[in-house]
């Protein structure tokens, strides 16, 4: 992520604009591109270097592993070191309250527009 700003004039002034944009890679497109996260609009001296330094702290580069077992005893998840952060679920606690059919609705909408 990085900062990017563009250049306006307007009313014989020259007007700086800031947005916040990420760089994006997806697989079936032969370049990457260039997607706005965040308009900013324009910033003072003291307002463009917070937002620079606060944007360097998304730049780490992702972990080696970042597969974690979910559900204890998944033997096709790789374990996550322990000094990575987690967070067990109990999944007997929870329970399945009121569910929704989903196909009706689209099955419905399919015969009323055939």
């Amino acid at each position: 992520m990085f900062l990017r700003s563009t250049t306006r004039k307007k009313d014989g002034k020259e007007h700086r604009y800031y947005s916040v944009v990420e760089n994006v890679r997806v697989p079936g497109r032969s370049s990457p591109f260039q997607k706005t996260l965040l308009y900013l609009g324009e910033l003072s001296e003291a307002q463009q270097a917070e937002w620079n330094s606060a944007v360097k702290v998304f730049d780490i580069p992702p972990p080696a592993n970042p597969r974690q077992n979910l559900l204890p005893g998944d033997p096709t998840a790789v374990v996550a070191p322990a000094s990575t952060p987690s967070m067990s679920l109990r999944l007997d606690y929870y329970r399945l309250l009121r569910p929704r059919q989903y196909g009706g609705c689209w099955m419905a909408c399919e015969l009323w527009l055939s």
